[in-house]
């Protein structure tokens, strides 16, 4: 696939997840690139997640293809917790994390504390001979699978930073959770 339908396969991709957000009331909006983002990246705005009811950013785009990786696309969503995690909280963050990350099957929550970014990342991967609806079926999976896992954990995580949780209360959250 030359770079131009390559550029153009992908973009469709995102403007039918567009789409199917706004059509289920979620705002999005897909961005063309610019300086420094070499990429399209389609953002969301989803709300009421968790029992606090949170607001939390979606991301969604395709890694720029490496020499030698024409033959796959790497699907990134990423859903933002915030912006403003506590620094201080960062080491019992990255524990809790570390554990769930080793249970989860798919996906990592990852944390940022110099730029305060708390999110949850998962890449998929497309072989590069999928058709269109094959290719969006995995993508609906990559988002519908990282909401639920941001949604399952999103309160703890920012109940931990808020300091009205610790590891205990995590701990009790995964027990229910893996049983």
């Amino acid at each position: 696939m030359k770079i131009e339908e390559l550029n153009e396969y992908r973009i469709d991709l995102l403007e039918n997840l567009r789409d199917v957000f706004l059509q289920n009331s979620v705002a999005a909006i897909l961005r063309t690139p610019e300086e420094g983002i070499p990429m399209h990246i389609l953002t969301t705005l989803h709300t009421g997640i968790g029992l606090r009811g949170e607001e939390i950013m979606g991301e969604f785009s395709f890694l720029p293809v490496a020499a030698g990786e024409e033959h796959m696309h790497y699907f990134n969503a990423i859903f933002t917790l915030t912006e403003n995690m506590d620094k201080e909280k960062y080491p019992l963050l990255a524990e809790a994390a570390g554990i769930l990350n080793l249970l989860m099957p798919i996906g990592a929550f990852v944390f940022d504390p110099d730029g305060g970014l708390m999110s949850f990342k998962y890449t998929a991967m497309i072989r590069e001979d999928s058709t269109a609806e094959e290719a969006f079926d995995i993508i609906n999976a990559a988002v519908g699978t990282s909401l639920k896992y941001t949604t399952m954990y999103a309160d703890i995580f920012l109940d931990m930073d808020d300091g009205e949780a610790g590891m205990e209360e995590f701990n009790d959250l995964l027990s229910r959770n893996i049983e």
